[in-house]
């Protein structure tokens, strides 16, 4: 799943905006529905608004037993939304709703952008604005049969106004989510994303991953990095945090992810990479920072850092024990003299890189 794709769904999870929206909508309207489906009982020529109405009613309480784990949900929120278009045009062109349709057409913008999203809700609201408001001038005459046409700029103008405003709502709304998010999952500083998303994005490659594919998490550290911040200041140590963050992204793949864990501390994902591979893009990592410096005022800054490996299934089957392995290997590359990659799995790792 591409990486857009997979945080999409990740916010479409942890928020329940729309659910929130919709498990209230369904059950108006199923209420709603079962009540003019009982009041039907007693008008003429009832019964086909009765199944209708019984039919829509029913569909809000299936949809309601399916929200919580509902896939498709805004397949399913488009055929609700044309069912009540459905009622609404139907109730216009019969006049069995009189002049109240004009009413009744005007919650299809809102309703449209809140749950079809800005395209699908705009296409939407444009279908239903056009035969609503078609339906309601060629419908609505007056005594002498000539077109309303009060009624017609009206409705016209309304609908358009209440469109536009939701429009510009929803826009802004989503717009300040956007902003939220980037600052809940990523790293102000390196643009990285953070710690709180690491678990979640562990969670999601795991469930797409095959078990015949092996999986790595690597911990990067900066060394001695209490002394690069005492000796050049702290602006010189956000500037290496900064360049290794860039190395980091050079290094790696599209399907890869990084996370900034730590003061200086750095978490790599790598779906579908094996031991072998991933010991080899560590070293060279590992080989680039050694040999790159910075410039700092009148200061060339030169830094190093050590890198553990974790494996899975190898070294552990969840996000915890990954991170334990892969920080003990690390806690060892800086006991071995820092500026070094170690895994938990080392001797395999050389047989493996040996043999390649």
């Amino acid at each position: 799943m591409p990486k857009t794709s997979m945080l999409q769904a990740i916010w479409d999870d942890g928020h329940h905006y729309r659910r929130s929206l919709l498990r209230t909508m369904l059950w108006m309207i199923a209420l709603l529905a079962f009540g003019l489906a009982l009041s039907n009982f007693a008008a003429v020529n009832g019964v086909p608004f009765i199944i209708v109405e019984a039919f829509v009613a029913l569909y809000c309480l299936v949809f309601l037993w399916r929200l919580p784990n509902i896939q498709y949900l805004r397949l399913w929120s488009g055929a609700l939304l044309l069912m009540v278009f459905a009622i609404i045009a139907g109730g216009i062109a019969t006049k069995a709703m009189h002049v109240d349709g004009f009413f009744w057409l005007m919650m299809m913008p809102p309703l449209s952008l809140l749950l079809l999203g800005l395209r699908a809700g705009a296409i939407m609201t444009l279908i239903f604005g056009s035969i609503g408001v078609l339906l309601l001038i060629t419908t609505q005459r007056l005594e002498d049969g000539t077109l309303d046409v009060p009624l017609m700029v009206n409705a016209i103008v309304s609908y358009i106004a209440i469109w536009a405003m939701s429009y510009v709502y929803e826009t802004r709304r989503l717009s300040v989510i956007h902003q939220l998010q980037q600052v809940a999952s990523h790293d102000p500083l390196t643009g990285l994303y953070n710690r709180l998303h690491l678990e979640t994005i562990f969670k999601r490659l795991l469930a797409q991953h095959r078990q015949s594919q092996q999986f790595a998490l690597i911990l990067i550290d900066v060394d001695y990095f209490k002394q690069l911040n005492d000796q050049y200041g702290h602006e010189a140590g956000d500037l290496v945090l900064v360049q290794l963050a860039e190395q980091l992204r050079r290094n790696t793949g599209a399907n890869d992810w990084l996370f900034r864990v730590g003061g200086e501390e750095f978490c790599m994902l790598l779906p579908q990479s094996d031991a072998a591979h991933t010991y080899r893009l560590a070293e060279q990592l590992r080989q680039q920072v050694a040999q790159h410096s910075l410039s700092y005022q009148a200061h060339t800054i030169s830094f190093t850092i050590s890198i553990g490996i974790a494996s899975w299934p190898s070294d552990g089957h969840n996000l915890d024990a990954l991170y334990r392995n892969a920080d003990a290997a690390l806690y060892n590359a800086k006991r071995a003299g820092r500026n070094t990659t170690l895994s938990s799995d080392m001797p395999a790792i050389n047989h493996a890189v040996n043999s390649n």
